[in-house]
């Protein structure tokens, strides 16, 4: 999958993207880190790239916040989110 991940995803997630296989970076490597939405959004369009990573975050987030607030180990997977409280 080829993955267009925005300013706010990590490094280390994108790194760790594509030592699954997927043709990922960020923003910043190709554009500048304070890039227009609709640039990055023209981009990722143009390089046949996905926002799949903020697109999926943003879809989550909310249904996570008072885990996330409240302190969780949290899983994201493209079916399913695994909460965790800690302690653990």
């Amino acid at each position: 999958m080829r993955i267009l991940a925005d300013m706010h995803i990590s490094p280390i997630t994108v790194r760790f993207l594509k030592e699954l296989g997927h043709d990922a970076i960020r923003v910043n490597e190709i554009l500048p880190s304070n890039s227009a939405d609709k640039t990055i959004v023209e981009t990722a369009k143009k390089e046949l790239r996905i926002e799949y990573v903020n697109k999926r975050l943003e879809e989550v987030l909310p249904k996570i916040e008072y885990d996330v607030e409240n302190g969780s180990i949290i899983v994201v997977e493209d079916s399913r989110i695994r909460l965790r409280s800690l302690p653990v």
